[in-house]
């Protein structure tokens, strides 16, 4: 709050609210209506862990991560979705973790609760997208910040030693693909949201992979995807070889 503060940047709100408080969180719902804002982009990103051993996890240490890491979110979420989808446009984007799909030791009360905010994602996903307001998650690996320092060294090598660049995550790196979800884009649209299968966002995590081996080079990630070759006619594709991804290209460039 001190940083945010001291940027040189005009009308910038700070408030500051307990999540696991639901009055707080209804009341700051209360204080933007009376200040007349409106919020085009939500990013939940706090929360807390509990790392401990399944044998040895409270009851408590369970109930305060739901508290702070789904049931805050999801109630602010409630407020200022009722708001985005009067106006038929918004993102909300959610921060899980790699440990809400993957069993990861010593993490139980922190990735049941991440594995319900990533489900919550598909749901909200799916509910709000005929109104217009986009919904996606993010699910991260490890990532330098505070947090980080919960988990054992020995835990934190086995995490780094099983990711795909053997390395830790910079928290930048997680503040743009929530700041690229939250675009409002075609390809951060209702087509890469969450849905029931589980190769959601090609188009998003292609370019973030294309990414790191481009270095400081001007480039242009264009995903193009339907039917190359149809076995009879439909609709506008023709029968063999349907030539979509050039006409879709060329409609592309022509429309620029």
């Amino acid at each position: 709050m001190e940083q945010l503060s001291q940027l040189d940047v005009k009308r910038v709100s700070l408030f500051e609210l307990d999540l696991s408080d639901i009055d707080q969180i209804d009341n700051f719902a209360k204080v933007l209506k009376s200040k007349g804002l409106t919020v085009d982009v939500l990013i939940n990103n706090a929360g807390i862990a509990h790392g401990t051993s399944f044998l040895l996890t409270k009851i408590k240490d369970i109930e305060e991560c739901f508290k702070i890491n789904l049931i805050g979110p999801l109630r602010l979420s409630q407020n200022i979705a009722r708001d985005m989808t009067k106006l038929c446009e918004g993102s909300i984007v959610f921060i899980s973790s790699v440990t809400a799909s993957e069993a990861v030791p010593g993490t139980l009360a922190y990735a049941l609760s991440k594995s319900a905010v990533s489900h919550l994602s598909k749901i909200m996903a799916q509910e709000l997208a005929q109104f217009g307001v986009r919904v996606n998650c993010i699910a991260p690996g490890l990532v330098d910040t505070q947090m980080l320092k919960l988990n054992s060294l020995q835990l934190q090598k086995k995490l780094i030693d099983n990711s795909a660049q053997k390395r830790v995550a910079a928290a930048s790196e997680v503040a743009e693909a929530a700041f690229f979800l939250a675009l409002e884009s075609d390809i951060a649209d209702f087509n890469h949201t969450a849905d029931k299968y589980d190769f959601q966002a090609g188009s998003v995590t292609a370019a973030l992979f294309l990414e790191q081996f481009v270095g400081k080079r001007r480039w242009l990630h264009l995903d193009i995807a339907g039917p190359a070759r149809s076995d009879a006619d439909a609709g506008e594709n023709p029968k063999g070889g349907t030539g979509y991804g050039v006409r879709l290209l060329t409609k592309w460039l022509a429309e620029l």
